[in-house]
């Protein structure tokens, strides 16, 4: 399955919409699918798209993350 991943050094970086009203923090190695990229007003360029199965993603505190590493292929 195709996912987003928050790239680590934008850790804690705040998000705005495009009228610049504060939305949240970016989450480092937190994982999204593309339609929540979408709605949650993400922005693509701080993000990698890469593609695991959905069996080895987990949920951590409303977050979702990769389990294993070795199972995750990068795509552009």
């Amino acid at each position: 399955m195709k996912y987003y991943r928050v790239k680590q050094q934008d850790d804690q970086r705040k998000r705005y919409n495009d009228k610049r009203q504060f939305l949240g923090i970016y989450i480092g190695g937190e994982v999204l699918t593309p339609a929540e990229a979408k709605r949650g007003h993400y922005d693509t360029a701080r993000l990698e798209q890469i593609e695991t199965p959905k069996t080895n993603v987990y949920w951590c505190f409303g977050a979702r993350f990769v389990d294993e590493e070795a199972k995750v292929k990068a795509t552009a």
